[in-house]
């Protein structure tokens, strides 16, 4: 399973690359990013990403019926590449999944997944949701970065010991 979400993860970031179904054009300098909160959910797990004075952390909270875990995580290859993925797929600029041209009402399936997402940036915080973006990959450079940007957090992030 592992492998298949790893395969899953380097494939549609080649097409996310190569930009494949994206109109637009990506700046070549990234911006830097500020102070920023981050929280996705997929599922069941809660992510939290937030930078304060140029410095990431970040936590996974995980909850089943009759507990609640909350764990430090860290991305095996640095926090300057989870920024560099963050600029790359427009995750704190993406419009709801309503909003978006390649939207395609699909049912679910079992393996569809829900993402819902919290920005608080720029002085700003606002949510948005995509359900089911998989049905829109070939449609839809948002789904593409919603898949991709949610593969790579559920594959690259690792424990830390949390400090009290």
């Amino acid at each position: 399973m592992k492998s298949l979400k790893v395969s899953l993860y380097l494939a549609l970031t080649l097409l996310t690359i190569l930009n494949c179904s994206k109109a637009k054009t990506t700046p070549e300098v990234a911006p830097i990013i500020t102070d920023v909160e981050l929280s996705v959910q997929i599922h069941n797990e809660f992510y939290q990403f937030i930078k304060k004075d140029s410095n990431w952390s970040g936590t996974k909270k995980i909850e089943s019926q009759s507990t609640s875990d909350l764990i430090a995580i860290q991305p095996k290859q640095g926090w300057d590449e989870f920024e560099l993925i963050l600029n790359h797929f427009e995750i704190l600029d993406l419009p709801n999944q309503s909003d978006t041209k390649g939207n395609m009402s699909t049912k679910l399936s079992s393996i569809s997944q829900k993402y819902y997402f919290t920005v608080n940036y720029n002085d700003e915080t606002r949510s948005f949701e995509y359900i089911n973006p998989e049905a829109n990959l070939l449609n839809s450079w948002e789904a593409q970065s919603v898949v991709s940007f949610g593969t790579y957090i559920t594959t690259e992030f690792t424990q830390t010991p949390l400090t009290k």
